[in-house]
């Protein structure tokens, strides 16, 4: 199992991804509603792409910020029953 107290870079862009997730779970809503049925690329708590296709925010973001700590995923435009 991963220790997320220890310090590494690779634990803090781990906890950054997390972090990221997180609040893509507590604004949902918001996000739906902006980029429902798009992609979106999620980075220090923020939407920072979105595109019809992964490939699309891929390319949009590819060089500007670090891939390890960014969450790129499709948001769904009706309500989902879990939590992401």
């Amino acid at each position: 199992m991963l220790d997320l107290s220890r310090n590494s870079e690779t634990h803090d862009k781990l906890r950054r991804r997390l972090r990221n997730r997180d609040w893509l779970s507590r604004n949902l809503k918001e996000v739906q509603a902006s980029y429902g049925g798009e992609w979106v690329a999620i980075v220090d708590e923020k939407v920072v792409a979105h595109g019809a296709t992964s490939a699309a925010v891929k390319g949009e973001v590819e060089g500007k910020y670090p891939m390890e700590e960014m969450l790129i995923l499709p948001v769904p435009k009706e309500a989902i029953s879990r939590p992401l």
